[in-house]
C-alpha cells in the first residue's frame, strides 16, 4: 500500500508540473541585462547603461555578450577592450567610444646617456566586434615620446660626444581582430607614433680638438598604429578605417669643437595600413580613398584610409519641379539610406566648363540618369524658340538655349541661358560678329531670365 502510495504521489506532482509550464506567463523569464558601473571592468553577460558613462583602467570580456547602449547616451572606455576569442555584439542607437592607452613618455637623460625609448601605445580592442544599430569609435594610443640624449660629460681625459635620443614608441592599433558592421558606423583610427627624442649635445672644449664631440643622433619617431589588424565585413550601415599617423625623428644634437653634429632621426611613415586582413561583404569602397593614396614627405604606406557604407539603392518618389530643380525622396528602407533626411537635389545647369551644353547638378550622382536625355531649344525669331529638338548642341554655336530633361515620368525640369562662342569668358558678352547681346544682368553661359534682348530686335 505504500508503494501504491508513493507512485500515486509522484503522479500527481508531475501532472502539476506539466499543468504549470502549459499557463501563460509562467515561463522562467530571460535574464535581464546587467547595468554597467564605473567599476565594472570584466563584462561576462549580456549588458546595458542608462546613462553616460566613463570607464577608465580597460575592460576585459570573458564570454560572448550584447552591449545595449540607449540613443542619446555614451560609454566611454579609457584603457581598451580585450575580448580575446569572445565576441561583443553593441547594439541599441547609442555611442560606444573606447580610447587605447597611451604609451609612456622616454626619460630625458644626462651626461652621454641616451635616452629613453617612448612606449608603445595601447589597441583599443582586441578580439571580435559586431556593430548592430550603434555608433561605434576605436582609437588606439598614442606612442609616447622618446627622451633627450644626454650633453657629453666634461672630462678631461675622454671623448664627449651627445647622446643618442630615444625612439618614438608606436601607435597602438585601432582593433586587433575583426569587426562586422550590420547598421549604424563604425569608425577605427590606430594611434599616432611618438616623437623621436633629440640628440645630446657634444662637450664644447674651447680650441681643443683632440676629443670626438660629435652631437648626439636623434632617435627615430614611432610608427603609426594599424587601424584594423584582421577583417572588416560591412553589410549594412558604414565603417570608416585610418591607419595612424607616423612620429617625427628628433634633431640631432649639436656638435663641440667642430665636430660633426648628430644626425636627425628618420620621420615615420606619415600614414600606417588601414586594414591587414580582407574586406568584403554587400558593401561599397569610397571614392575618395584615392585622395588620401599619397602621402607628404615622411614615408608612404599602403591604402591608409578605408570608406565603407553598405550598398542602397534609391526609391525616389519627386516632387513637382521648380524650373530647373526638382527634389526627390528615398523611401527604401530596406538598407541604410546615406541621404541627409532621405532627399536630394537634381539640377539642370549651362556647362560649368563654359561650353554650350548643359549638364546635370546638385546631387546628380545620387540618381540613375543612364536612361535621361538633355535636349535643347534654340532662340530662332522674334518670337518663338525653334519647334525642333535636339540631343546635342555644337560647342562653338553661339546663342540662346533652352536645355530640358525628364528625369521621372512626367517631371521635367529645364533652363534658359545664353552662350557666346566669341566671348564666353568675359562676365559679359559683346555684339562683335555675333546675332546677339547678351543682357548686362546676365553672365555669359549662365542662366538668364527668359526675355532676353537681341541685337537684331528679337524678344
Amino acid at each position: 500500500m505504500k508503494h501504491k502510495r508513493g507512485t500515486k504521489l509522484l503522479s500527481i506532482l508531475l501532472s502539476f508540473a506539466l499543468m504549470l509550464s502549459l499557463v501563460p506567463g509562467m515561463s522562467i523569464p530571460a535574464q535581464a541585462a546587467v547595468e554597467l558601473n564605473a567599476n565594472t571592468k570584466i563584462w561576462s553577460e549580456d549588458s546595458t547603461v542608462m546613462d553616460d558613462l566613463i570607464i577608465s583602467g580597460g575592460v576585459t570580456i570573458s564570454a560572448n555578450m550584447k552591449l545595449e547602449i540607449p540613443a542619446g547616451k555614451t560609454l566611454t572606455v579609457n584603457g581598451g577592450i580585450n575580448a580575446g576569442e569572445k565576441t561583443l555584439t553593441v547594439n541599441g542607437g547609442g555611442a560606444l567610444v573606447v580610447n587605447g592607452t597611451n604609451g609612456s613618455n622616454g626619460a630625458n637623460k644626462s651626461w652621454e646617456e641616451a635616452g629613453g625609448a617612448g612606449g608603445t601605445g595601447g589597441n583599443a580592442f582586441s578580439g571580435a566586434i559586431i556593430v548592430d544599430g550603434a555608433s561605434v569609435r576605436l582609437t588606439g594610443g598614442s606612442g609616447g615620446a622618446g627622451g633627450n640624449g644626454g650633453s657629453g660629460l666634461i672630462t678631461s681625459h675622454t671623448n664627449c660626444p651627445g647622446g643618442v635620443g630615444g625612439n618614438g614608441g608606436a601607435g597602438g592599433g585601432g582593433l586587433v581582430g575583426s569587426i562586422t558592421v550590420k547598421s549604424g558606423s563604425a569608425t577605427v583610427v590606430g594611434g599616432t607614433g611618438g616623437n623621436g627624442g633629440n640628440g645630446g649635445q657634444g662637450y664644447r672644449r674651447g680650441s681643443s680638438g683632440s676629443y670626438q664631440n660629435d652631437g648626439g643622433n636623434g632617435g627615430n619617431g614611432g610608427t603609426g598604429g594599424i587601424g584594423v589588424t584582421g577583417n572588416v565585413e560591412v553589410t549594412g550601415g558604414s565603417a570608416v578605417v585610418t591607419g595612424g599617423n607616423g612620429g617625427v625623428g628628433g634633431s640631432g644634437g649639436q656638435s663641440g669643437d667642430g665636430h660633426n653634429p648628430g644626425t636627425a632621426g628618420t620621420n615615420a611613415a606619415s600614414f600606417s595600413a588601414a586594414v591587414t586582413g580582407t574586406l568584403t561583404g554587400k558593401a561599397e569602397d569610397s571614392a575618395d580613398n584615392e585622395d588620401w593614396t599619397e602621402v607628404a614627405s615622411g614615408g608612404t604606406s599602403t591604402k591608409q584610409y578605408v570608406q565603407v557604407r553598405s550598398l542602397h539603392t534609391h526609391t525616389f518618389t519627386y516632387d513637382e519641379p521648380a524650373g530647373d530643380t526638382i527634389t526627390a525622396t528615398c523611401t527604401n528602407t530596406a538598407s541604410e539610406c546615406p541621404l541627409t533626411d532621405h532627399k536630394a537635389t537634381l539640377k539642370i545647369a549651362p556647362s560649368s566648363s563654359g561650353g554650350s551644353t548643359a549638364e546635370f547638378a546638385g546631387d546628380a550622382k545620387e540618381f540613375d540618369l543612364s536612361g535621361v536625355t538633355i535636349t535643347y531649344k534654340q532662340k530662332t525669331d522674334a518670337t518663338t524658340w525653334s519647334d525642333v529638338e535636339k540631343t546635342v548642341v555644337e560647342n562653338a554655336q553661339s546663342g540662346f538655349f533652352e536645355a530640358s530633361a525628364e528625369v521621372a515620368s512626367g517631371k521635367t525640369i529645364s533652363v534658359k541661358y545664353g552662350f557666346n562662342a566669341i566671348h564666353k569668358g568675359a562676365a559679359t558678352g559683346g555684339a562683335q560678329n555675333c546675332d546677339f547681346t547678351v543682357p548686362a544682368v546676365a553672365t555669359v553661359g549662365a542662366a538668364i531670365e527668359p526675355t532676353v534682348t537681341l541685337d537684331k530686335g528679337y524678344e
